[in-house]
């Protein structure tokens, strides 16, 4: 078993800093359609490191997305109730190109039950075994939540890295992880069904590790 240290994650994976000139384009699945194939510079720009680069992603309808990152810059991932999403190694970058510290715009995850999801993170790169990457200068106001739901057919594999903000993940329609990993301000489980998280297939050679607090007499 190869274990992949809390530390790695926090230190040694950082945002992408090579963006296309001019602004990444929104981009929308719309609701009961399925989504044609991306274009290129019409659904995204392509970065210098192969990534596909946008403003606010909204997925509403059918979509299969090629396996790569997808650098979100200053917008927001969000899934609709409706939506069908599939991609087999991607990674979710919540970010924003410009270079300061504070008072970044820097979006969320928003993914509302009903949605179905099969979704990977890649199993080699910068960003091995990360499905949803959430900038670290993203500020840690009390209403910035991500919010995780879908239904009892999506499954979700990998890291989920919020490490500033609150990530609220809603077992109503018994959501399945295979090997989630949760790394957040705050990690909050609600709902009446159930959350299954099992490691089993291709992720379950990784692990993340780190501090964890004890109480002592």
């Amino acid at each position: 078993m190869r274990t992949i240290p809390f530390d790695i994650l926090v230190q040694d994976v950082d945002r992408p800093t090579n963006f296309p000139s001019g602004s990444c384009p929104n981009y929308t699945a719309q609701a009961n359609q399925t989504a044609p194939a991306l274009v290129a510079g019409t659904d995204y720009l392509a970065t210098s490191d192969g990534y596909y680069c946008m403003g606010d992603m909204r997925l509403m309808g059918t979509v299969t997305l090629p396996n790569g990152v997808y650098v979100i810059d200053g917008g927001d991932l969000t899934v609709g109730s409706q939506a069908n999403v599939t991609c087999a190694h991607c990674t979710f970058i919540l970010t924003n190109r410009n270079n300061g510290t504070s008072g970044i715009q820097i979006g969320n995850v928003d993914i509302n039950g009903g949605a179905q999801l099969n979704l990977g993170p890649p199993t080699s790169g910068t960003y091995d075994n990360i499905l949803f990457y959430q900038d670290r200068r993203a500020s840690s106001s009390s209403s910035a939540t991500n919010n995780i739901n879908g239904n009892s057919a999506s499954v979700m594999s990998g890291a989920f890295y919020f490490p500033t903000r609150t990530l609220d993940i809603n077992g109503t329609s018994n959501l399945t992880f295979n090997c989630g990993q949760f790394v957040a301000r705050t990690v909050n489980f609600s709902g009446n069904g159930s959350i299954t998280n099992t490691c089993t297939g291709g992720y379950g050679d990784e692990t993340i590790t780190g501090q964890h607090v004890r109480l002592v007499a």
